[in-house]
């Protein structure tokens, strides 16, 4: 176990985590977060935004700050991985073509994130290494 892991900070940055990425790939804009996702995130992440046939139009944003609690915690030879469990409510807003009242989806999710670093020696920052559906 690492003596320096505080779940109260870790999951505070978690979230902060959670919704920047969430924003970057809604937008289709990862290379401001591509040092926080794993190889193969960013590689799945990249590979869904490439296939949209165009730029969304809609804006997103978080109803309220999601919830996160940390669902498992291993710690494997040099290797410390952490489940996240996230659930959140997302607000879409399409912006109405003749300049009217804007329409607004709501969407909830709920998802595991699973967040890794090596632990001995010089500790790497946490990457999202996993991206998993939840029940709400």
């Amino acid at each position: 176990r690492d003596a320096s892991f505080n779940e109260l900070n870790f999951l505070e940055k978690a979230r902060e985590t959670y919704e920047q990425v969430v924003t970057a790939f809604h937008k289709g804009e990862l290379d401001g977060v591509k040092e926080r996702l794993g190889e193969r995130v960013y590689a799945s992440f990249a590979e869904a935004i490439a296939a949209r046939a165009e730029a969304p139009r809609d804006t997103l944003s978080f109803v309220e700050p999601p919830k996160a609690d940390i669902d498992a915690i291993e710690f494997k030879d040099d290797t410390a991985q952490v489940r996240v469990r996230f659930l959140s409510e997302l607000a879409y807003e399409t912006p109405d073509a003749d300049g009217g009242k804007p329409l607004t989806l709501y969407r909830r999710a709920a998802e595991y994130w699973t967040f890794q670093r090596a632990y001995k020696g010089a500790a790497g920052p946490w990457t999202l290494v996993r991206v998993e559906a939840a029940k709400a």
